[in-house]
Order: C-alpha cells, then sequence, then structure tokens
C-alpha cells in the first residue's frame, strides 16, 4: 500500500469516527445565549467573549440619527444613519479572549436593542 493511500485511508477513518463533532464545530449552542446591555452612549465599549461564537448587536431609532459600530478580529463595521423607523444590526464570529469593542447610539431608540453573545456548541 502506499503512502498517499495509507494517509487517505486513515483521513477517511477519523473523518467518519468525528463526523458529529466536525459538524458541530460552527453551529451556535441557541440555549446557551448570554444576553448583554446595549448602551447608548458615544462611549467605545469592549467585550471579551468566554468562547469561540458569535456576538449580535441590534437598535431600532423611531428617528433622528443611529450609529453602530463593531470592532471584532481585526475587521470594523460601523452603520451611520438618519431618518425614521431605522433598523440597525450585526452579527459578528468573535474568538474567545479577543476584545470586541464597539459602540451604539441612537437619538431616539426605540423599542428594539439587543446584545447577545451565543457560543458555538463546540465550545459549551
Amino acid at each position: 500500500m502506499s503512502l498517499k493511500a495509507l494517509v487517505q485511508l486513515f483521513a477517511e477513518k477519523f473523518l467518519q469516527s468525528k463526523k458529529k463533532w466536525v459538524a458541530q464545530q460552527r453551529n451556535v449552542s441557541s440555549s446557551d445565549v448570554v444576553d448583554l446591555s446595549l448602551p447608548n452612549d458615544n462611549d467605545l465599549h469592549s467585550y471579551v467573549p468566554p468562547a469561540d461564537g458569535l456576538l449580535v448587536f441590534g437598535q431600532s431609532c423611531s428617528s433622528g440619527a443611529c450609529y453602530l459600530e463593531v470592532n471584532a478580529s481585526g475587521a470594523r463595521f460601523n452603520l451611520d444613519q438618519s431618518g425614521t423607523g431605522i433598523y440597525q444590526g450585526f452579527t459578528v464570529q468573535v474568538n474567545r479572549g479577543q476584545t470586541v469593542s464597539f459602540k451604539a447610539t441612537a437619538d431616539n431608540r426605540g423599542h428594539y436593542s439587543i446584545l447577545h453573545f451565543i457560543p458555538f456548541v463546540s465550545q459549551t
């Protein structure tokens, strides 16, 4: 048996035995959601995730200016809008122990304001 065939056989057997584990690596654990408070000010806030997962941000603005900014894993996202009936949101993948910074402000924040951390199943 050639080395290539041997490595391929090993890889196939390993992945078959770990199929369930591999499939769960990027599934979220919705029963382990951590609800956090989304501030409404011009300050830059930070959060350090306890595990790999997703950070979900969202807010609504009934009128005026709305701003949402997220800095995670070297990427920066922001939404800067004015008007009436605005909804803003981001979902970003985050890594355990890496600081995420964010800012959220709204002149007239509506009824919708969320900040959730959702770990991946493999992290729970």
